[in-house]
């Protein structure tokens, strides 16, 4: 199926925030790096205005996947290869390449901070130690540590290359912590006021004045968003749809980013052939899986350990409803999973570059995308 990558360039400011409602005066509207469910949900809006669908017909819609495909048979059936089509993303892209966020399971020692080292299960568990006692069905699994005998700390946030994925992905792989940037290195923080605006007479509202921090991409860096889909045309349609509107409306405050369409910027490699006896799967973009929790499942594999799998809540806002998309719970960027094969299991497809998600408009979305590694007993 033919893939092809968006990027999408900022004209100014960018506001993602969740739906938790602030008062005036309050300095709660604070972005957050968007979700996928936002982007996507942009995306896939720019597309369908493009095709001329009447968007109001959305309204009662389930947000499922096959309501989504029966609405568009009936109302636009030019445009169904627009809500099959999958999405991956955000990731984010700068002038150097892609950048990733930083796997969980990468620690770095107390004594020495100037790199980072992979850190794998134990062969048994610490007596008396319970490392996720908040998480349904994670007491068996095994600590994580680096090799050696230093105090540690495992990652928790930053984002990196392409080439310090790729060694990330390894069982003894290392990264120089120089090479570990900050989301503010490329988003900055940006505060500006906002007058609260009376819709019907189109006047400011009376003591509506409320401050908010914005993000604003530094130069050369946009979101990336890859688009897959059964349609051979996909690359044409999206170049017809671009010369209708070669912009899109992004996030809250109306704010807008242009597009540009690549060939498809190629995932860091996996590691080792498929199948593998262990492996790893490390989620590049936020994951949400069944019930909300923090566990995925593959068919014929054992979860041995994990690194960064506890579950945040997130939400969004539907702009066709006018009203908050349901909090629901997911699991960040960067978490890792340790698997093992069960013997004589059947062969499951490989997991690399794939969505770890239960449900398929989660999938379309863009959630739950993992890369596969490597991994050994410390």
């Amino acid at each position: 199926m033919p893939t092809v990558s968006l990027l999408l360039k900022a004209a100014d400011v960018l506001m993602f925030r969740d739906s938790r409602p602030f008062d005036a005066g309050d300095s709660g509207a604070q972005s957050i790096f968007p979700t996928p469910q936002t982007v996507a949900g942009a995306v896939r809006t720019w597309l369908l205005r493009s095709a001329s669908a009447d968007l109001k017909t959305l309204k009662g819609v389930a947000p499922s996947a096959a309501a989504m495909q029966s609405w568009a048979a009936r109302y636009i059936p030019e445009a169904l290869w627009v809500v099959e089509a999958s999405l991956m993303g955000p990731l984010l892209m700068v002038e150097g390449g892609p950048r990733y966020p930083l796997p969980r399971h990468l620690a770095i020692c107390r004594s020495s901070t100037s790199s980072y080292r992979v850190a794998s299960p134990l062969q048994a568990k610490l007596p008396g130690r319970s490392y996720f006692p908040r998480l349904a069905g994670a007491s068996d699994l095994l600590p994580v540590r680096p090799r050696g005998s230093e105090d540690f700390d495992l990652a928790s946030g930053g984002l990196i290359g392409q080439a310090q994925m790729s060694a990330a992905l390894q069982a003894d792989g290392t990264i120089a912590a120089s090479d570990v940037d900050g989301l503010a290195e490329y988003m900055l923080d940006e505060h500006r006021l906002g007058i609260g605006v009376n819709a019907g007479a189109h006047t400011a509202e009376k003591g509506m004045i409320y401050s908010g921090r914005f993000l604003r991409p530094d130069h050369g860096v946009s979101l990336r968003v890859d688009i897959t889909s059964t349609d051979a045309a996909l690359r044409q349609k999206l170049g017809a749809a671009h010369q209708k509107a070669p912009w899109l409306r992004l996030g809250g405050e109306g704010r807008v980013a242009g597009i540009e369409i690549l060939d498809a910027v190629a995932l860091p490699c996996a590691i080792t052939d498929w199948p593998a006896e262990r492996f790893t799967t490390c989620l590049i973009t936020p994951g949400r899986f069944a019930d909300g929790g923090w566990l995925p499942r593959l068919p014929g594999c054992r979860l041995v350990a994990a690194a960064g799998v506890a579950p945040v809540s997130c939400s969004g806002w539907n702009s066709v409803e006018g009203r908050p998309t349901e909090t629901r719970y997911a699991v960040m960027a960067g978490a890792v999973y340790f698997w093992e094969r069960i013997p004589d299991a059947p062969d499951i497809a490989d997991p690399h570059g794939t969505s770890l998600c239960d449900q398929l408009e989660e999938r379309q979305a863009g959630w739950g995308y993992c890369l596969r590694g490597e991994w050994n007993y410390v």
